[in-house]
């Protein structure tokens, strides 16, 4: 059990991190005079973080049900806003701490 706690974590996690990645991939080919998303390390690198994302996610099905790695899962929804706000140095307000934004 305590392997899919771990893995299910580090998973959602990941995923989190994957998905800064690409927001902040986004911003800057939205900029004038960008390269693209194939040009852009920070694209290739949300990529590989979801490869691993999913191979974790996966290693944690092999140790537990479908419904305990998925409500871990869930862990994402939380952690890409933190983990965004944090890396970005942009501060949440009041409506994403709520989820309302």
């Amino acid at each position: 059990m305590m392997a899919v706690l771990l893995l299910g974590t580090v998973s959602a996690l990941v995923y989190a991190a994957a998905a800064v990645a690409q927001r902040g991939a986004a911003a800057r080919t939205a900029l004038p005079g960008a390269r693209g998303y194939r040009r852009s390390g920070i694209w290739w690198t949300s990529l590989l973080l979801n490869a691993l994302g999913a191979l974790l996610h996966t290693t944690a099905l092999r140790y537990g049900s479908l419904v305990a790695v998925q409500m871990l899962g869930v862990l994402t929804l939380v952690a890409a806003p933190v983990l965004s706000a944090a890396l970005l140095r942009s501060p949440m307000s009041a409506e994403q701490w709520r989820g309302r934004r």
